[in-house]
């Protein structure tokens, strides 16, 4: 209808049309519209053969009157004029001003309906609504009323879920969870067959999943008008983990795959660490090499294999001492004990917080909705979310409490298990898991030198079951904790 008013009105003048440019869907209160762009481009370079830019209505081209009044300006200096085919402006100072207040009137109404719309998205937020694209997992779909509403996926709910469930376990890292997904006969919406871990992380940080919808900075967080897919006690225990993980995380150049013991081996002679690259042989094979490049030493320079070989032999070698073993095992045994008698106990008050705020919640209900004493549906629906978001919070918390009463000896026992066989743990692990272990038995590194091998290593004498416990009323100081077999 508007390029054949258009059409319509350069007919009438008698303009002949050298060229039409539509923007389908996009929205005038920008000029970073596609078209729009291209014909300001067709303008300045066809300056010449053209005489008038017609456009529908003044709101059509431009929202913005700085917009409007700058493009003019841009057109004029093509000498090109601009014309609305439905409100014909005369090129008088009159009418000049008349197009003025046209454009600012047009700005006005813009800003308005932006106002509008974001106080519209405000208040469906405060209902628990989403207003952003649907997530994976979610689709929109429509209420009785016609309104937009976020229904689950069934389609891929399930696998929003299952990562939750994979990561929270402790036992998989992001690629990992990513690989048994894929494994599992993933397929994204896009079409690719194949989850990375980039997936995984974005899909961990996202509170939606839980059922958390985002105000504003002031008003914070709601529960959800739809479906969570995953529990809150899960999400928050993945929020936990991924914040430990964040702060303990590695620089990259540490966890280079191709060099495991960088960063951790010495050169014997001069102390400085060993660097690590390719060296191309004659036929163009790449060997790794650790090296010392320190000016005036220069002592080492080995093959990655021969290194790694020695190094596992290192760890073949060196054990956890019994005795400090059975004293560290235990004293963290009754520091832990101790603890989750206070956990057990903060548990139970919760527990009674947590009965009071679900009677005031029902007390709530029967004063609105069976009683009808109150009357005021903002006030209800303000008290109302104060009383869920307590509950939220106080859950959650006896959650981590319950989680804290856990029967660790049989965790410790592993724990020993694996320092027994240092060696394979090394073998199995990937990259990031290795950098820890090495830092957990050797946290002042080791030196080596090509004519003696390594020598003996200043190992660790605090059991932390290697990083997993972090606590300082548990991280216990003895004798050696590891020696020589």
């Amino acid at each position: 209808m508007q390029e054949g008013a258009c059409r319509d009105f350069c007919k009438k003048k008698g303009y002949g049309v050298l060229a039409v440019f539509v923007d389908e869907g996009e929205s005038a209160r920008t000029t970073h519209r596609p078209k729009f762009i291209k014909m300001l481009a067709y303008c300045q370079k066809h300056a010449a053969a053209i005489d008038k830019v017609v456009v529908y209505r003044y709101d059509r081209f431009a929202r913005s009157s700085l917009d409007h009044h700058t493009v003019r300006t841009l057109l004029g200096k093509y000498g090109i004029g601009l014309v609305s085919a439905t409100q014909e402006i005369e090129d008088t100072p009159e009418g000049k001003l008349f197009e003025t207040i046209v454009a600012g009137f047009n700005q006005y109404e813009s800003d308005v309906i932006g106002i509008r719309a974001k106080d519209g998205m405000t208040e469906a937020r405060r209902q628990g609504r989403w207003t952003n694209p649907a997530p994976m997992g979610y689709r929109f779909s429509t209420d009785e009323s016609g309104k937009p509403v976020l229904v689950v996926d069934e389609k891929y709910a399930s696998v929003i879920s299952e990562v939750f469930k994979l990561f929270a376990t402790g036992t998989l890292t992001k690629t990992q969870v990513a690989q048994k997904i894929t494994g599992m006969g993933y397929r994204s919406p896009s079409g690719r067959s194949r989850m990375t871990s980039q997936d995984v992380d974005r899909i961990l940080h996202k509170p939606i999943y839980a059922g958390r919808v985002f105000i504003n900075e002031d008003e914070g967080w709601v529960q959800s008008s739809f479906p969570a897919l995953v529990e809150d006690a899960t999400f928050e225990a993945v929020a936990r983990m991924l914040a430990r993980q964040s702060t303990r995380k590695l620089p990259h150049s540490r966890v280079r795959s191709d060099f495991p013991l960088r960063g951790l081996v010495r050169c014997a002679e001069c102390g400085h660490p060993l660097t690590s690259s390719f060296s191309t042989g004659r036929k163009g094979t790449r060997y790794p090499y650790y090296r010392c490049f320190r000016k005036g030493c220069g002592k080492v320079e080995v093959r990655g294999e021969v290194l790694e070989g020695a190094f596992l032999d290192l760890l073949g070698g060196i054990v956890p001492s019994r005795q400090a073993a059975r004293r560290i095992k235990g004293t963290i045994l009754s520091a832990y004990r101790e603890r989750q008698a206070a956990s057990r106990d903060e548990a139970l008050v919760l527990g009674v917080e947590i009965g009071e705020l679900e009677k005031k919640v029902f007390s709530l209900h029967e004063s609105f909705v069976v009683e009808k004493r109150l009357t005021d549906s903002d006030l209800y629906q303000k008290m109302l979310t104060r009383y869920k978001a307590e509950l939220a919070q106080k859950r959650i918390a006896r959650e981590e409490l319950e989680q804290e009463c856990m029967d660790i000896s049989k965790l410790l026992d592993y724990a020993f298990g694996v320092l027994l066989d240092a060696r394979t743990l090394w073998l199995e692990a990937d990259p990031d898991q290795r950098q820890r272990l090495q830092r957990a038995i050797f946290p002042q590194g080791v030196e080596y030198s090509p004519a003696s091998g390594f020598g003996t290593p200043a190992t660790s004498c605090q059991f932390d079951v290697l990083g997993l416990l972090r606590e300082p009323e548990v991280a216990v100081a003895g004798e050696q904790g590891f020696e020589p077999r």
